[in-house]
């Protein structure tokens, strides 16, 4: 893996300084849906690390236990175009993505114990509708390689549909701000012992200043998210979060759900032993409305002694409790605020 990752570096230091001469090759799949046979490329050629790649039909692409370096790489991104890609075993590194970058465009991807790599942002899809499923020990990520400030997320732009599935122990890591809905519709599954992280802002519907987008996360097993500032839930559109389970959230600073006026609305609802917990406050309605339910069980744990209801004057807040089991609000010194048993 190291050295793959020497490869890059020299691969995009070449390409800075005009060293090497891009070309682009399209996906055709002549011959067999290997990666590594050039009848199954534009031009008979297999692209390097210097190279644009583009796939633009179903019969896409599988990577098998390979280490693959392109620069652009962009899928079902033309209009009325569907691209799929497979990667089992292997490693991918894109200096750049556009995966449904057009309204029509859809695009289909599965990581079977695979990595894919992305230095800027990392938006699945930018436009069109994108269906996303890792399983094993996946990872798609825009963090360690090289210092990054981009982003990554789900439907990007306004009328963009995202779907990720992250099962088994895979991973959706960050180096900058993460979006569950953008600017369009996203929705995350997490199944098993998977992995959200974000080194910055954690949203669900939202990008922090405009449009109405739709999130929603829905957490179960022992997946788990953790967050290294702020999180909003319902940011400028309306937001939810649903775990069951053991999965736990953990945010590093303050977690507001409900945070515009008008179209921030985001609920958060808890059952069986989910732990939803951050070392700042908690605000139920910001300018917008805010929910927690506890549904047969779920613990939260807060940094402050209380937790805000209905900022201002515009908003709403709520804590709602039903069903059976075990519910609880505590410090994160461990003082219980409210404990209840049963409905």
């Amino acid at each position: 893996m190291k050295t793959a990752f020497r490869n890059l570096r020299l691969a995009l230091a070449l390409c800075a300084s005009g060293a090497l001469h891009a070309a682009t090759y399209t996906w055709t799949g002549g011959t067999s849906n290997d990666w590594n046979t050039a009848a199954n490329w534009s031009g008979g050629v297999v692209p390097t690390s210097a190279d644009a790649v583009v796939i633009s039909i179903a019969g896409g692409p599988v990577l098998t236990s390979l280490t693959a370096t392109t620069a652009a790489f962009t899928i079902g991104s033309a209009a009325n175009t569907t691209g799929s890609l497979a990667l089992i075993n292997s490693s991918l590194y894109s200096a750049s993505l556009n995966s449904g970058g057009n309204a029509t465009g859809t695009a289909f991807i599965t990581l079977d114990n695979s990595t894919w790599y992305v230095p800027n942002n990392f938006f699945l899809p930018g436009t069109g509708y994108n269906n996303v499923e890792l399983r094993g020990n996946s990872a798609i990520t825009n963090a360690g390689l090289v210092a990054t400030t981009g982003n990554a997320g789900l439907a990007q732009n306004a009328g963009a549909v995202g779907v990720l599935t992250l099962n088994d122990n895979s991973v959706w890591q960050s180096a900058n701000e993460l979006a569950v809905g953008f600017r369009g519709s996203g929705t995350l599954y997490m199944n098993d012992n998977s992995k959200v992280v974000t080194r910055t802002v954690f949203r669900v519907a939202g990008n922090g200043s405009a449009g109405a987008p739709r999130g929603w996360v829905e957490m179960g097993g022992a997946a788990s998210i953790t967050v290294g500032t702020t999180t909003e839930i319902g940011s400028t559109g309306p937001g939810m979060l649903i775990m069951t389970g053991s999965s736990s959230f953990t945010g590093t600073g303050n977690i507001t759900v409900g945070v515009a006026t008008g179209t921030g609305k985001g609920a958060v609802t808890l059952s069986d032993h989910a732990l939803f917990r951050t070392n700042g406050t908690l605000m139920l309605g910001n300018s917008g409305d805010g929910r927690l339910t506890f549904l047969n069980g779920g613990a939260v744990r807060v940094n402050a002694s209380a937790i805000t209801l209905a900022n201002q004057g515009a908003s709403g807040g709520a804590i709602e409790i039903a069903g059976d089991g075990t519910h609880s609000l505590t410090r994160s010194d461990g003082t219980t605020l409210v404990g209840i048993n049963g409905g």
